[in-house]
């Protein structure tokens, strides 16, 4: 199979550069990579203006970083940041971008999102 949209869900705590590395593997001419980093729900308030601008920093870095280690890997590369991610969000994203492969380390989504809508899971 030759996977041109894939989404990558990872939590931005615990880094993707596992994942990352896969995907030129399995999708070596993907046209979208669409990363879903999952965060704690205090973190999404470090990337508001309002948030303080050590925080705002360092979430920016690591998001930033994020990119750059997938840059390449898709012609386009798009990050998304969700603290409440449930298995009727990801079939929503999945249906909206089109895509045709999935890769995740949780095994409670994928169960949850294969009934939802059938999706290759990496």
């Amino acid at each position: 199979m030759n996977y041109r949209r894939v989404l990558l869900l990872v939590d931005l705590e615990d880094g993707a550069h596992t994942a990352l590395d896969l995907i030129p593997r399995v999708a070596p001419h993907a046209e979208l990579l669409l990363i879903v980093a999952r965060v704690g729900s205090g973190w999404l308030g470090w990337l508001t203006p309002e948030a303080l601008a050590e925080l705002n920093a360092a979430a920016t870095a690591t998001l930033d970083a994020l990119k750059r280690s997938a840059s390449g890997l898709a012609t386009s590369v798009e990050i998304h940041v969700e603290s409440d991610l449930t298995a009727p969000a990801i079939a929503e994203i999945a249906e909206d971008a089109g895509i045709d492969l999935l890769v995740t380390r949780s095994l409670s989504e994928i169960t949850e999102l294969r009934r939802r809508r059938p999706l290759p899971v990496l």
